[in-house]
């Protein structure tokens, strides 16, 4: 699970960094289709170590959040909080 939570902010930081480059300010003097594919290919590495180092942490968000509704499935509890729901059975008052 570590490993595609990791997959995952990769291909978000992809996202995010090609997203940057679209907003093109001026135009480069060496700009060409090989330059433009090199540069994805460079920004998916670059995307690919960042997640690797967790420097943004969505990896590590994701596994949390895994952790936290899977413990809560364990438990028998499904509220959002954490706690265990506690449910008692009804009570027939005679009448």
């Amino acid at each position: 699970m570590q490993k595609v939570a990791k997959q995952f902010e990769a291909v978000f930081l992809r996202q995010m960094m090609g997203s940057m480059r679209q907003a093109d300010l001026a135009e480069g003097v060496f700009d060409s289709s090989a330059t433009g594919q090199f540069r994805d290919m460079a920004d998916a590495k670059t995307a690919e170590s960042m997640a690797e180092t967790g420097g943004f942490g969505i990896a590590e968000l994701l596994m949390r959040q895994y952790d936290k509704a899977h413990d809560d499935k364990t438990r028998g509890g499904n509220a959002t909080d954490g706690s265990k729901v506690v449910t008692t059975p009804a009570v027939d008052s005679g009448t």
